[in-house]
This record gives structure tokens, C-alpha cells and sequence, in this order.
């Protein structure tokens, strides 16, 4: 006689039982950073003994520094940016089950113009697709000069997670920027932009639905 598996990862209020569910994020808070910065990762499937978690910044182990797991729908991880990590996704391990969505984090110095406009001038939008969508709905935006740690506003309100950044070189073009991200809370309806270093682009009108 088989006895029922629980469909949950938690009992009772936010105590995580591992190896059930692999744990899910759901926004880092910041984006992007230098070394040594503090990161807030939300979602689901933490576990509440900070050494349980193992995140990784691009596969670099970082320290965890508390979690809070009092809102069993939003677990928090505060995390720090570890020496050596560079731009690429951010995981959550625990009991041996690695987050499936992972955000990318980007990696920036304090180095001046070491992660601004190799070109000195502001981004350029391009494309937006879609141009309207609700929150946590991904938005892809292709452009120039967005350099490598640029961030993306809606209507003033800055993304909490990039899903994807990726450059190219187009004949007669030149080099080419996308980055995909998600409409953040709180967002409405106006301006997007991208800043980097300062510099912002021109302006594409999004709707929030």
C-alpha cells in the first residue's frame, strides 16, 4: 500500500522539508552589483538553516547571511556578492536540488568606466517587444551602447531581474544589445528606458496592464 506523497515543499509556517520541491527564485534585489554588495533573493523552497542554502553568483559559491522564511509564499535570502563572481545566473541549492529559474546577476567594479559605454555615448532603444505587458511579464529590449551594467526603467521604476543579457556585432550595424528582463512591481504605465553609468537613452512609451 503506497501512502500519499504531501504536495507541499513547507509545514506549517515556513519550515522546509528538503528534497521534496527544488527551490525556486523569484527576484534578486539588487540586479547587479560589485563585489562585497548585498543581495536579497526572494521565492520558495529555502531552507531555514542559512548553511542549507548554497547559492552560487555564475557558479561561485557566496556566503548567506540570514534568511527569513516568516512569509511561506516569499522566503528571503540575504546573500553577499563573492569575490571572483562574474555576470551570469544565480542558483539556490538545497538538499541536493538546484533552483530551475535562475536570474542573471550582473557583476560590476568600481573601477571608473569598467562597466559603462565602451563608446561614451548613452544607450540607444531600438526594439521593444512586447510594449505592454503586467508585472512579472518578460520584456525583451534590443539596442546599443547598453554596456555591460545597464538597467532598465519602467516609467522610473527600476527591474529587480534580468533574465538574459546578450551582445553581437550586425554588418553595417555594429554591436547589438538585448536584454531581457521583468516588468517590475509597482511599474506603470510611461517611459522605458535604459541607464548605464549615468547615460540614459531615448525613451519607449509601455503600457502596464
Amino acid at each position: 500500500v503506497s501512502l500519499p506523497k504531501p504536495n507541499s515543499g513547507t509545514v506549517g509556517s515556513g519550515t522546509t522539508l528538503p528534497g521534496l520541491n527544488p527551490p525556486a527564485i523569484i527576484t534578486l534585489n539588487p540586479s547587479s552589483g560589485a563585489t562585497g554588495a548585498q543581495v536579497s533573493i526572494s521565492g520558495t523552497g529555502f531552507s531555514a538553516t542559512p548553511s542549507a542554502n548554497i547559492v552560487k553568483f555564475n557558479g561561485v559559491v557566496a556566503p548567506v547571511t540570514s534568511v527569513d522564511l516568516s512569509n511561506p509564499t516569499n522566503h528571503v535570502i540575504r546573500t553577499l556578492v563573492p569575490n571572483g563572481a562574474t555576470t551570469g545566473p544565480v542558483t539556490v541549492e538545497v538538499a541536493g536540488r538546484v533552483s530551475t529559474q535562475n536570474p542573471v546577476f550582473t557583476v560590476s567594479t568600481s573601477g571608473s568606466g569598467s562597466t559603462g559605454s565602451t563608446s561614451g555615448r548613452p544607450p540607444r532603444i531600438l526594439i521593444v517587444i512586447p510594449n505592454s505587458g503586467r508585472p512579472f511579464f518578460p520584456v525583451s529590449i534590443t539596442g546599443s551602447d547598453f554596456g555591460t551594467g545597464a538597467v532598465a526603467r519602467f516609467n522610473g521604476v527600476p527591474t529587480i531581474n534580468v533574465i538574459s543579457f546578450n551582445s553581437r556585432s550586425l554588418p553595417f550595424i555594429g554591436s547589438i544589445s538585448e536584454i531581457v528582463c521583468l516588468v517590475p512591481p509597482g511599474a506603470t504605465s510611461g517611459p522605458l528606458t535604459v541607464e548605464n553609468s549615468g547615460l540614459i537613452s531615448n525613451p519607449f512609451f509601455f503600457t502596464v496592464n
